[in-house]
């Protein structure tokens, strides 16, 4: 930002307007059930001033020297211009900015989004990268503010895709299916049937003619011709599929099935979106859809969708799935699609027609994605026009959403590194130099932050930082945040008193110097960096993050040339040059830096007045000077190359250098960024090898703010667009480490425990096993010598330190230094334990989740007092003998046990009772089973869930046991693997905990010492 009064430093005006902005209450504007909502306009508090609540870039067109409110720029912050009621902003506030309306055009839409993410000067670019560009987002907003036939049909198809897609999930992943229950009833195939029915229709309506007494083109007709072809594929493969009994047959057909259903709706989903000459727009639609030979349609598109329809209604799962319960969908999910359960097609297009598509629009241009993803989550589903998006059209409009906020924050960052010369009217660049220039000298301090220099405001964070913190540590109070200090001046802070104290001063400069920028060699050395990168390397780790070429689908090319071109990419000798796109001579490293120069060239005002074509455009613009010359010199010094402008870079070297920054070193992002991955793929089952099931319904309870899990670090700050689905992700999280993360302390404890209670011998998980003998397999019968009254039944050379609990692997330093031979506090378990012993058990262990009350009725049946003469350490058993006539030995109560949770362990002959948890499960069905399992041979291994929660793996017991497992600390399950998992549990934990406050209320962080027990 330019120097003088244009840099607004004022941490305490920021925060003043943050706050003003957050305390202006948002209408709602349209209601779940679509229609329009009472409150139209935002309510802004009693006695608080409007304007103060503006923000730049959003609210208005950004000028520093005449900013009306807070200087906050690059939040996921909505728009309340639009929504405040007129005369709301006094004339003498906004007379010196331009606010933002709502555009009332496509061209103006498209303007908008463009100059915002900075792609103007190359939009063919993102076309190149992503098959998809910002024209595409415009005209589907365009057609939701028209709210015509164009609008419904964007609705029914959005409908369908979220339909297919959880059909999809139950075929191919078995995800929420009852095994009881018929795959086709399930799935929703009847409800999948009936959203591709409506969406045809509506492009019926739309095919037919502009004037009365006139025949339809002969390119429409082929075009309905082939989607009525490949609609009738659908339901024949569903009929077949309910006229099986083998499921594996049904599931194969169901597959069949569902990949017309995404057929037919990837060619929708690009007909609803590309604005195209008409015959190209058509023409299209019937290369997408490919079904070769079209069926005969006789009696027009009407007759044979009410023929097709009475097919569809006819198989049993339309009967049973009238009302969408008999579904293994989510409630939320039957809520939004409640209107496909009418067998009725025009009572469903009638529904349809009452959703004001104008009130979507206008949320969508304010930026209220998230309140769109509460109420109309088939907003959210993938998208055909936008492939390897996740979130589908309303994912796209958050991508060019975040592309927004880099540029924002590359805005100020230009701004910063302005700093005035001695020579009035001059400027030059701040650059780690020039600072370091400045700061070896106290009296230059002062000056630069006197005078507001770029050099000493860019002390002002740390200045602030260490106020805060010399307050903490003098046992002052400033309230549950930090943030409340500097807004309301508690600690009687400004930054011309801390500066002229010295030592203040003295630890600030050096807290500054020490910074990993000040280490910087190369000729990129700004100071102003937003998280370690310069303005060069931030717009190249933005490119990187919002459109990374790794979502690219394996058809990318042959798609991006349809889209084109309007048919497939010729092959062989057939090819010409340049008929598949501008794009055919760029490599991705070169169509990457042309995101990154159109970007630069946004920083430095380069915006054009006429749009430019959408696809043919790639190239930037040359320019003489400003931040995109410099980046070209950058790139042209073949000495010292440049963050996202090195040769075969597509922004991996800028978002690396970001990772290698001390607020970055764990990728904070990497769990949330796997959930979206899966998210926006169509990955295929192999059932030749353990897979995790796509976790939609996990990734939707993080967004909806059902799962706070402790796994997720903070990440808004991160490029991630579907936060924009959640911009409030890390409020509590946040608020509870202001507050002293209160709680860790007894999490620490625990652990501590669990630490001591290993390393002092609580690992007799394979020793002290009562062997049975007479059970054993022919000819693997021995006689095994016995250890102070027990059987070892350990093989391999393994000491005891190293033994590991099989129900929660413990990092390896919890692990007791291994015991010498030579030492003589051996014991003789230890000697025995390096022994061969070939044995054949299965080591168990069982974490219940539940209700407590049902957890306390499990444990009376089934955990039972020790019968007489056992010669284990446990007073306890676990009477599996009444579940599957198998005997269990050597049982563990692994407390102490929290509210809602039970674990134990338990030895059982040759294989793991599998027979046993599934009628557990049937005789408990409010409880939660996750089981883990090792052969005592190490041959096998298993985990997995019984009755699985939502984003849960089934238990699978044939797991070959990594190498080193006894060793390296690991686990049995993969990293990844884990990281799911653990966040799985905390979700469940979570949904259990709010259910019993629910039904109880009160605070129940207690009540695990009281009911985690029953008498013995």
């Amino acid at each position: 930002m330019t120097t003088g009064s244009a840099v607004n430093t004022d941490t305490r005006m920021i925060a003043a307007g943050l706050a003003a902005n957050v305390a202006v209450t948002r209408p709602f504007i349209i209601t779940a059930t679509g229609r329009a909502a009472p409150s139209r306009h935002a309510i802004v508090p009693a006695g608080a001033w409007a304007p103060l609540a503006l923000m730049p870039h959003v609210d208005y067109l950004d000028n520093p020297e005449h900013r009306p409110g807070s200087g906050f720029v690059g939040g996921r912050i909505s728009s309340i211009v639009p929504s405040l009621a007129p005369g709301a902003i006094p004339a003498q506030a906004n007379v010196a900015v331009t606010l933002r309306p709502l555009p009332d055009s496509a061209d103006a839409i498209l303007r908008d989004l463009r100059s915002r993410a900075g792609l103007w000067s190359a939009p063919g670019a993102l076309f190149a990268r992503a098959a998809w560009t910002d024209s595409f987002v415009a005209t589907f907003l365009d057609r939701l503010r028209e709210n015509g036939d164009d609008a419904r049909l964007t609705i029914a198809h959005a409908q369908a895709s979220l339909a297919v897609r959880k059909m999809w999930l139950a075929v191919e992943w078995d995800v929420g299916v009852d095994p009881n229950a018929s795959l086709t009833t399930a799935g929703g195939a009847a409800v999948v049937g009936r959203a591709l029915i409506d969406a045809i229709a509506l492009v019926d309506r739309l095919a037919a003619p502009e004037r009365e007494n006139l025949a339809r083109p002969a390119h429409r007709e082929i075009a309905l011709a082939a989607l009525l072809t490949a609609l009738g594929h659908f339901i024949r493969h569903v009929r077949a599929a309910e006229s099986v009994k083998r499921i594996s047959v049904a599931r194969r057909k169901l597959k069949r099935a569902t990949d017309w259903a995404r057929t037919i709706l990837d060619a929708v989903g690009v007909f609803s979106v590309v604005g195209d000459a008409e015959r190209k727009r058509w023409e299209r639609l019937t290369a997408m859809v490919d079904v070769g030979e079209l069926h005969d349609h006789a009696g027009g598109t009407a007759a044979k969708l009410d023929c097709l329809a009475r097919q569809l209604e006819q198989l049993t799962c339309a009967d049973l799935g009238n009302k969408l319960e008999r579904t293994c969908w989510r409630p939320h999910i039957r809520r939004s699609l409640l209107r496909l359960a009418q067998p009725d097609r025009s009572i469903r297009l009638v529904l349809l027609a009452r959703i004001r598509c104008d009130l979507i629009f206008t949320l969508a241009t304010t930026r209220r994605l998230d309140r769109l993803y509460q109420m109309f989550p088939w907003l959210a589903a993938p998208h055909g026009a936008f492939p390897g998006c996740a979130g589908g059209a309303l994912g796209a409009l958050a991508s060019l959403y975040e592309a927004s906020r880099g540029v924002e924050i590359g805005l100020d960052m230009k701004r910063r590194l302005g700093d005035v010369r001695q020579t009035p009217g001059t400027v030059m660049r701040m650059t780690i130099h020039q600072a370091q220039a400045v700061y070896t000298s106290p009296r230059r301090v002062l000056l630069a932050a006197g005078r507001n220099y770029a050099a000493g405001a860019a002390l002002v964070a740390q200045v602030t930082s260490h106020v805060m913190v010399k307050a903490a540590l003098e046992e002052q109070s400033f309230g549950s945040l930090s943030l409340e200090a500097t807004r309301y001046g508690h600690l009687g802070y400004n930054d011309a008193a801390a500066l002229k104290d010295g030592r203040t001063r003295d630890a600030v400069v050096k807290i500054q110097q020490a910074q990993p920028a000040f280490q910087v060699t190369t000729r990129d050395d700004d100071l102003i960096r937003h998280m370690g990168l310069t303005l060069v390397r931030h717009f190249g780790a933005v490119a990187h993050s919002i459109w990374p070429t790794s979502y690219q689908r394996s058809d990318f090319t042959i798609h991006r040339t349809i889209v084109h071109s309007g048919c497939k990419p010729r092959k062989g000798k057939d090819r010409r040059a340049g008929t598949d796109g501008p794009w055919d001579r760029f490599s991705k490293h070169r169509i990457h830096q042309e995101l990154v120069r159109s970007m630069l060239r946004t920083v430095d005002g380069g915006d054009d007045e006429t749009l430019r074509d959408t696809i043919e455009n790639i190239e930037t613009p040359h320019a003489d000077d400003g931040e995109y010359a410099r980046a070209a010199r950058l790139r042209g010094d073949a000495s010292r190359k440049a963050g996202a402008w090195e040769e075969h870079d597509e922004g991996q070297a800028a978002a690396r250098r970001a990772a290698e920054e001390p607020t970055n070193t764990a990728d904070r992002g990497a769990i949330l960024r796997d959930l979206v991955d899966d998210a926006r793929r169509w990955r295929e089952r192999d059932p030749a090898r353990p897979q995790v099931a796509p976790q939609d319904d996990l990734l939707e309870d993080i967004l909806l703010g059902r799962a706070n899990l402790a796994q997720l670090a903070p990440v808004s700050d991160l490029f991630i667009p579907i936060l924009w689905f959640a911009p409030l992700i890390d409020r509590d999280r946040l608020a509870w480490i202001a507050q002293g993360m209160p709680g860790q302390q007894a999490r620490d404890n625990a652990a501590r425990r669990a630490a001591q209670e290993l390393a002092l011998g609580g690992t007799w998980l394979g020793l002290g096993a009562v062997r049975h003998a007479d059970r054993a397999r022919p000819g693997r019968r021995h006689r095994l010598p016995p250890v102070h009254g027990r059987v070892v039944c350990h093989r391999g050379p393994r000491p005891c330190s190293v033994t590991r609990p099989l129900c929660r692997p413990e990092p390896a330093r919890f692990a007791r230094p291994p015991v010498r031979a030579d030492n003589p506090t051996t014991d003789r378990t230890a000697e025995a334990s390096n022994m061969y012993v070939i044995c054949d058990e299965m080591w168990n262990s069982v974490d219940v989740y539940g209700p407590q009350s049902e957890i306390d009725r499990f444990k009376r049946r089934f955990i039972v007092p020790a019968p007489a003469g056992n010669r284990s350490r446990s007073t306890l058993a676990f009477k599996l003998e009444d579940l599957s006539g198998e005997f269990a030995w050597n049982f563990r109560d692994l407390g102490p046990h929290e509210h809602g949770m039970y674990s134990f362990a338990f030895d059982t002959l040759a294989n793991f009772p599998t027979y046993a948890l599934e009628r557990l499960i049937r005789m408990f069905p409010r409880l939660y089973f996750d089981c883990e399992c090792i052969a005592d041979d190490d041959h096998r291994m298993g985990y997995g869930w019984f009755n699985t929660p939502p984003g849960g793996q089934d238990f699978r017991d044939d797991y070959d046991v990594p190498k080193g497992y006894w060793t390296n600390g690991g686990g049995k399950r993969t990293p990844p693997e884990l990281r799911r998992h653990m966040m799985v549990t905390d979700a469940l934990r979570q949904r259990l905990r709010d259910e019993e406050l629910g039904r109880r209320g009160g605070d129940l962080r207690d009540a695990g010492d009281e009911s985690g027990r029953f008498d013995r």
